[in-house]
């Protein structure tokens, strides 16, 4: 009977611990629903935003064409300064991408939707001062609908359903490899959306966020993020969110990508049930 009741505590002991590590990952790697975390008003923004990196100290966003800005702000949100940069440092097409390796940030993005898609180093000091550092060297078949995004020293391109891998800083052909998913008929706004967590390859479908495996298998859905339309074109995993500009604000979400410590309350519960069948033992010695 001691036997059975001590199994009894252990298992509700693991049960728990359990019940609370899964944290809702019903849908593979996800959480079932994002879970708005963060946001703050998109101050100095104007256009159709694009993209936005977080560098441990400041948050950087980008515009996507000649008259819009890149804007920064502190960790907290606050507007600090924005920046128009002009060709030939910039570029006029709404592809700009923002992307991070180790301390420096780059933009990549065409000077109009067929030409080479330019390299451009940004000075943080200095946001207008952005010289063009290259090019990339692989052309993409459809240039006006690639959206990059960097991952150590290896540079990811979309193209709708299609994954190019390319390595950095020349930007030439190393793979490819597409998409386990469907877009809709028209593949716009949505196929051109990309962010990189890790393991994982994320892009938005409607409402709902999709992660990938780096050979384009599906590993998990979230649903609860803005739909089509404007937020579609600015999609970002940065400061351990996914990050959108939807309302006028910038909104971070918790798609379920962070370990979640286990509240104390839980850990005090199993240790007590485990002290419990110490004592057991040490009395039926």
């Amino acid at each position: 009977m001691k036997n059975v009741i001590n199994s009894t505590i252990l298992g509700l002991v693991l049960f728990l611990c359990l019940l609370i590590t899964s944290n809702s990952h019903a849908s593979g790697v996800l959480l079932d629903n994002a879970i708005l975390t963060k946001s703050f008003e998109a101050v100095g923004a104007q256009g159709t935003a694009r993209g936005i990196v977080f560098d441990g100290e400041s948050y950087f966003a980008i515009w996507g064409t000649e008259d819009d800005p890149i804007v920064q702000y502190d960790a907290d949100g606050n507007y600090v300064t924005k920046a128009y940069p002009m060709y030939p440092n910039y570029m006029y097409s709404g592809m700009a991408s923002i992307v991070q390796h180790g301390d420096d940030l780059f933009v990549l993005g065409d000077v109009s939707n067929w030409s080479p898609t330019l390299i451009h180093q940004v000075n943080k000091s200095n946001l207008v001062e952005m010289p063009t550092i290259g090019t990339v060297g692989f052309k993409i078949p459809f240039p006006v609908a690639a959206t990059f995004q960097l991952q150590g020293d290896t540079l990811y391109a979309r193209n709708f359903l299609n994954i190019f891998v390319l390595d950095w800083p020349s930007g030439n052909y190393v793979d490819e490899f597409t998409l386990d998913t469907t877009l809709r008929s028209d593949g716009w706004p949505d196929g051109i959306t990309l962010a990189l967590a890790d393991d994982y390859i994320l892009i938005q479908k409607g409402d709902t966020v999709q992660a990938f495996d780096f050979t384009g298998n599906m590993v998990g859905e979230c649903t609860g993020i803005p739909g089509h339309g404007i937020p579609s074109f600015s999609f970002s995993y940065t400061d351990d969110l996914l990050w959108m500009n939807s309302g006028g604000e910038w909104k971070g979400y918790d798609i379920g990508l962070n370990p979640v410590p286990i509240p104390g309350a839980v850990w005090l519960l199993g240790s007590g049930l485990l002290g419990l069948i110490g004592i057991r033992r040490k009395n039926a010695v």
